[in-house]
């Protein structure tokens, strides 16, 4: 009869089975490392310090206590081929404060097999300038791999309930880029708020994007919010399956800029979006399938002319149940503009409730089908 391994045993193998590095995971907390809220000292080498264990544990989870931490330096990381839990009590609670140009943590990975997850955190840009001067503080969360993974299962990057913004709404402080990725694998957003400088003099343009992406495998965005940026989710060289549901970007020059590598299948969906902005609401580049459903696209009148959604070199696209609202006459606007060789369109059950030109089909555009839209409904403005 087979003898049952002792229980010393089954421990030592689970213990082993959750870092690559043949030790056990860690759960620390900063506090542990010397960082002490609210005490208007750096807390930044707490944060490395705490990281650094739980990396060399083969991972586990970083906790944050409620507070204000201060970081008068950027921190740099390399999660190697572990997985991290950066966990927050709450966003407004556990508050990571930036006075540096540079940002809060740059996670420079030697490997691509890490699985990051950030939760219940605030990231705030500076405390509130009492001049009338715009300040930067760099790049709030940045993460780099070297390539995309190959194993299908790994989630490189979750972050759910967090918020990237001015501390107070003050406009004089403001993150230049607020989250900056490169060759993520499946990269998930929940309840993610990203916003740039606020108020009425604040410009747009110092603070770049709420959301880069950059060669990006099947990214996904649930209940995420940009706000006063020049792009809300600029999605760079994707491919895979990339999905927004009940995103939001306002006060933005561009919304949503998707761009798919041409030799990948890339499949595009939208739905229950909406979208103010200056220049473009929605643009899609070089996907094999689109579908942009139940949003409310409309603009901030500016000194260029504005386009709805701009659909290019894509097949199977599909524009349905969409309200294109805001009744502004000047300058141009276009709803819809078809570009390069999109092909397979079909557009119906949209409102049509502003000025300008529906649909714009360029030359090499085929197969389109406009059917059952409403125009100028009759309305009181």
């Amino acid at each position: 009869m087979k003898k049952a391994p002792s229980i010393l045993l089954v421990l030592l193998a689970g213990l082993f089975a959750v870092g690559g590095s043949g030790v056990s995971a860690r759960t620390v907390s900063v506090t542990e490392y010397n960082a002490i809220p609210n005490d208007g000292l750096s807390d930044h080498q707490a944060f490395a310090n705490a990281f650094n264990t739980v990396v060399a544990a083969g991972g586990g989870k970083v906790l944050v206590p409620p507070g204000d931490y201060q970081f008068d330096s950027r921190i740099t990381i390399d999660l190697l081929s572990t997985r991290v839990e950066w966990l927050g009590e709450g966003t407004g609670v556990s508050r990571l404060v930036c006075v540096n140009p540079r940002g809060v943590v740059w996670f420079a990975n030697s490997n691509n097999d890490n699985e990051l997850v950030i939760k219940d955190l605030s990231f705030m840009a500076g405390f509130p300038d009492p001049g009338t001067n715009l300040v930067g503080y760099g790049t709030a969360i940045q993460i780099n791999n070297p390539s995309l993974c190959t194993n299908e299962a790994v989630c490189s990057l979750h972050m759910e309930n967090v918020v990237l913004m001015p501390p107070d709404w003050s406009f004089h402080a403001y993150f230049n880029r607020t989250i900056y990725t490169s060759f993520l694998q499946h990269p998930e957003f929940i309840n993610v708020l990203a916003t740039g400088p606020y108020g009425p003099a604040a410009p747009i343009v110092p603070s770049e994007s709420g959301f880069r992406i950059n060669f990006g495998d099947s990214p996904s965005f649930a209940d995420c919010y940009a706000k006063n940026k020049t792009t809300g989710y600029l999605l760079n060289n994707i491919q895979g399956t990339v999905i927004f549901d009940r995103c939001n970007a306002v006060g933005i020059d561009q919304g949503f800029v998707i761009n798919a590598i041409g030799a990948e299948n890339c499949s595009v969906e939208n739905s229950n979006f909406h979208v103010n902005a200056r220049i473009s609401g929605v643009e899609v580049n070089n996907a094999d399938s689109v579908l942009i459903r139940y949003g409310a696209p409309y603009w901030t009148p500016a000194e260029v002319a504005y386009t709805d959604l701009i659909i290019n070199n894509c097949t199977g696209v599909e524009i349905a149940g969409n309200v294109f609202h805001v009744h502004y006459t000047d300058p141009p606007r276009t709803q819809i503009h078809l570009k390069g060789t999109t092909s397979g369109v079909v557009i119906r059950h949209n409102i049509f409730n502003a000025p300008g030109t529906r649909v714009e089909q360029d030359a090499g555009v085929s197969n389109v089908v406009i059917t059952e839209n409403i125009d100028n409904p009759t309305h009181v403005w």
